[in-house]
Formats: structure tokens, sequence, C-alpha cells
């Protein structure tokens, strides 16, 4: 990469722009069935990149983190993993689809919108 920016919204893509669009952050909580025991969290995390092809055209790529689990409440007085945990997912997430892009230009591999949304492309 030879520079990063900030973007403005009105702004022209240039080919080669590789931009993170968007990034999300899913937490579920788990009770023990039947009552109100907490068992665990897990935080899996989605990024969206635009990449803009030499032709102009704009692809999505998503890159998606495997759940990790935690064993206390989050963001409860006791939680010292939450903020670490969802770091984490979020930079698992932004490897793979940095990943996808790397290997999609390598192999030449940017033929449609929905091979990228695909966990396993």
């Amino acid at each position: 990469m030879s520079s990063f920016k900030v973007r403005n919204e009105n702004d022209t893509m240039e080919p080669g722009t590789i931009l993170l669009r968007k990034v999300q952050v899913n937490r579920t909580l788990v009770f023990e069935e039947g009552t109100t025991n907490f068992h665990h969290a897990s935080f899996a995390s989605i990024v969206e990149f635009l990449l803009v092809k030499e032709s102009g055209e704009t692809f999505r790529i998503l890159g998606q983190s495997e759940p990790i689990e935690i064993k206390t409440i989050p963001f409860s007085p006791n939680d010292q993993e939450s903020e670490k945990t969802i770091s984490a997912s979020i930079q698992s997430a932004i490897e793979v689809g940095l990943n996808k892009i790397i290997d999609s230009k390598v192999d030449g591999k940017l033929e449609s919108n929905r091979m990228m949304f695909q966990k396993g492309y």
C-alpha cells in the first residue's frame, strides 16, 4: 500500500483504491437452557472493503472472523476480556478481507460480487 488518507463521501475512487467501508461486530450471549445463568458470550466481526479495478469497476469484498468466546458477561464490572476480544475479532476479519484481495489480484479472480460474499472464497 502506498498511502492512507481520509476519504470524503463525494471523492472519486481511482483504480487500485482499496476502501474499508464498514465494520460490524456481532455479539451473542448464551445462557444455560431454561435458566438465567450466563454460560458464555461470543463475538464475530464482518468488514466490507471496496476495491476499484483498473477498469473502474467496484467490487465489494467481505472479511469475516470466526466467533471468539469469552466466559464473562460482556462489559460487566468483572469483564476484562471484551475490549481485547472485539479488537482481535475485527483484526481477524480485516486480515481475511485483505487476504481475499491479495489472492484475487494474484489469481485474477474478481469476476462477480457474489463470489466475494462466500466465506470460503
